[in-house]
């Protein structure tokens, strides 16, 4: 199953609903075992990466990059960990503390037998070729932002420019809206 993934983009890939998603993945990806997901931040991301985990059996870990970005500033650094820990360079990330703005504890994780990583700048080159399905979540960008801000509140108002900015450059760099299997638009 490892390398399901095209290396090549698929042209024309229409997106699909939520439920619509969920059929195709127990009729076409019901052995992908190694999952990217990926969009812009308020997209409906975790919502998509939580109702496919449940929809596996056996379940498989569900590892979020917002538990990694090193601060505000960290998309990049977030991505360079996913693809790390994807393809077995690492078995562990330093959960970042939010609150005090630095790194805690280390949390180790076993990866052997599948994963689901999902945030935004974790769809690149190196996780597609790890992944067995990689998928894109899209909504309206004033909706997301909308989503971003009523889910974040006060704490990433004064972060989304410079946020949205590392997004234009992850997309600009490694293009994976182009890069998915499945188009997920909620």
């Amino acid at each position: 199953m490892h390398g399901m993934a095209s290396s090549s983009p698929l042209p024309n890939l229409q997106p699909v609903d939520l439920p619509t998603a969920l059929h195709r993945l127990s009729s076409h990806w019901r052995r992908a075992r190694r999952i990217v997901i990926d969009g812009p931040s308020g997209s409906g991301k975790t919502t998509a990466a939580t109702a496919i985990a449940a929809a596996l059996s056996p379940p498989l870990p569900l590892l979020h990059l917002d538990a990694w970005y090193p601060g505000w500033h960290g998309l990049a650094a977030g991505s360079r960990i996913a693809e790390e820990l994807v393809t077995g360079q690492r078995d562990s990330y330093p959960r970042w503390d939010w609150e005090s703005a630095r790194p805690g504890e280390v949390v180790s994780v076993d990866l052997a037998n599948g994963w689901i990583v999902e945030g935004c700048g974790a769809l690149t080159p190196i996780t597609q070729a790890a992944a067995d399905l990689c998928v894109w979540v899209e909504t309206a960008p004033d909706l997301a932002k909308q989503r971003a801000l009523g889910r974040d509140g006060d704490s990433f108002a004064p972060w989304w420019n410079m946020w949205h900015e590392q997004e234009l450059h992850h997309w600009a760099t490694h293009s994976p809206r182009e890069r998915a299997q499945l188009i997920i638009a909620t």
